[in-house]
């Protein structure tokens, strides 16, 4: 049995069930143990844990996947081959999977999706949906809609959800409707606002020597790939390069990052400037990561996986938060500003210590033209300054004493 999810924190929502379950009831005489990452079964099987992240015992003999929100699960983050190695194996023996999610994005192409849409006539679909004559944006009707969604499910305080989802529908109604309201409806919110970014522009250059922190994100193929490197001291943003394929090309025309030229710019910036952390996004990179890390020290070039989605959906909150005149800067390249225009907010089921629903970016869609990997970086090199302040940077030059006698 394998407990499948994108992030450790969703397969929790059935692992951390399950464990009670054994050890307190009529099962723990014939499983008397449950570990924090597997559970051993008498008849030499096992119970495990599968993310994004541990795909290690993908490809094994299964017999049962329980597959948790898999309408998130793309061809981005990887899950869809995860998906499709599992039924292979389930399908070998005999087994069956399970898929579990709140309503998907339509322009995503996730795993949900695709199970939803399948003309296979051997998957149960259970999806219950309200009237279609009820509109989400009105409150009377968004009640009779939580009414039938949560039917039976006394234990769920609809106050609770209406509230929720009022403040959600202010900046996000595709999201609400999505997640509360159960209907497969297009996710378009702007995860951040653009005219605020745009005011931000400022014409200034980042002293040479300077302390600074980078960002990289980027793919081999199709996406772009970009670096942004920031001021320590003054949170000023420059976007050092970026490699977009060229919206010439046929979609049947071969075209790759040039590797040389993101070696050079990286070389430039580490030359040019006093780099405290450069924070990579490894997936595609990972053998250019290493041999930055090889040149230039592991202490300084991080690998920051920004699938670890509690740790990005942070990150991805304080650069929202500090994108304020007083706090942060850029340097209005163009490139960069369409790439955090693009960025889409896509929900979570995760939340805050204030117990709010933390969110990620995306595109538009899987095969959208619409970049964000520019507004990757510059999270990624925002939360490396950051976390060089916290750690006490810059630090203060001791002022040296003319003697003279």
């Amino acid at each position: 049995i394998q407990i499948t999810a994108f992030s450790e924190e969703q397969t929790d929502n059935i692992y951390d069930a399950l464990r009670p379950m054994i050890d307190k009831g009529p099962l723990s005489h014939i499983i008397p143990k449950t570990g924090e990452e597997f559970i051993r079964l008498p008849n030499g099987g096992r119970i495990d844990v599968v993310t994004s992240s541990a795909k290690s015992r993908l490809g094994q003999r299964v017999t049962f996947v329980p597959q948790d929100e898999t309408g998130i699960w793309d061809e981005q983050n990887g899950m869809v081959k995860v998906a499709h190695t599992q039924r292979r194996g389930l399908s070998g023996m005999g087994g069956r999977s399970e898929e579990t999610t709140n309503a998907w994005d339509p322009g995503e192409q996730s795993v949900a999706q695709r199970t939803a849409e399948s003309a296979a006539e051997d998957v149960f679909r259970f999806h219950p949906l309200p009237p279609k004559d009820l509109d989400y944006l009105v409150k009377a009707d968004r009640a009779e809609i939580h009414r039938a969604v949560y039917l039976d499910s006394h234990w769920v305080d609809l106050d609770g959800i209406e509230a929720e989802a009022a403040e959600i529908l202010e900046e996000d109604p595709g999201e609400a409707e999505r997640f509360y309201g159960n209907r497969v409806v297009a996710g378009e919110a702007k995860a951040f606002d653009i005219e605020q970014y745009e005011a931000l522009a400022k014409a200034s250059e980042i002293k040479k020597g300077a302390l600074v922190t980078v960002g990289f994100d980027g793919s081999l193929y199709n996406d772009a790939t970009g670096l942004v490197v920031t001021d320590v001291e003054t949170g000023h943003q420059h976007m050092a390069g970026v490699w977009e394929r060229p919206k010439s090309l046929s979609p049947d025309t071969e075209w790759m990052v040039p590797v040389d030229e993101v070696d050079d710019t990286v070389d430039y910036i580490f030359k040019h400037w006093d780099v405290w952390r450069m924070y990579c996004d490894p997936p595609y990179w990972q053998e250019a990561v290493d041999r930055w890390m090889g040149k230039y020290g592991d202490d300084k070039v991080i690998a920051w996986w920004t699938n670890h989605r509690k740790k990005m959906a942070f990150a991805l909150r304080e650069f929202k938060t500090d994108m304020r005149p007083d706090v942060m800067s850029h340097d209005g390249s163009e490139p960069l500003v369409r790439h955090v225009g693009n960025s889409i907010r896509r929900p979570t089921n995760m939340r805050d210590e204030e117990g709010k629903f933390l969110w990620l970016i995306g595109k538009e869609g899987a095969k959208s033209p619409n970049k964000i990997d520019l507004a990757m970086c510059a999270v990624l090199s925002w939360k490396a300054r950051g976390d060089a302040i916290a750690a006490g940077e810059p630090k203060k030059k001791k002022r040296g004493r003319l003697v003279t006698f």
